[in-house]
């Protein structure tokens, strides 16, 4: 297992920062609509590749409460079916999805909401919502920006 000092600087960034009040609180409220916020990563046969994943997960988790959930695209569990299932069963009709992608593509353009779909169809009672990639959000943006003049020093 990988100690936290061997992780990529962005994922040691993201677990050593503490989300506002504010966050927590809007999350809470989501939380009490029976929201689920699902962060959704792509998936690889690699074992190594989900460490960064499951411990941003983790540590959220720890921060949010139950009402965050990690699924995987492909090649691993849980998938999205699945992180669906667990849902129903825990009353969360409302799913944001989140994917934890560097930007939209062929996946978010047709996999993604092919699988939502197909969530739909087997649950009708279920909302779904798929948010743009975490890699769009413009803050990624600076924090890639400063992450590149540091190496360039």
């Amino acid at each position: 297992m990988l100690c936290t000092s061997e992780l990529p600087v962005w994922a040691q960034i993201v677990l050593d920062s503490t989300p506002g009040e504010s966050r927590m609180e809007n999350f809470k409220e989501e939380r009490e609509l029976c929201t689920c916020l699902v962060l959704l990563a792509h998936g690889s046969r690699d074992s190594r590749w989900r460490y960064p994943f499951e411990q941003i997960y983790l540590k959220m988790r720890r921060e949010l409460g139950d009402g965050v959930k990690l699924a995987y695209m492909e090649f691993v569990k849980p998938t999205l079916f699945e992180v669906a299932d667990e849902c129903i069963r825990e009353r969360l009709t409302k799913l944001r999805i989140l994917p934890l992608f560097m930007a939209a593509g062929a996946h978010l353009a047709t996999d993604v909401p092919d699988q939502v779909q197909q969530l739909l169809e087997r649950y009708p009672m279920l909302e779904v919502e798929i948010l743009p990639p975490i890699g769009e959000d413009p803050r990624m943006f600076l924090l890639m920006q400063e992450i590149i003049r540091d190496r360039a020093a």
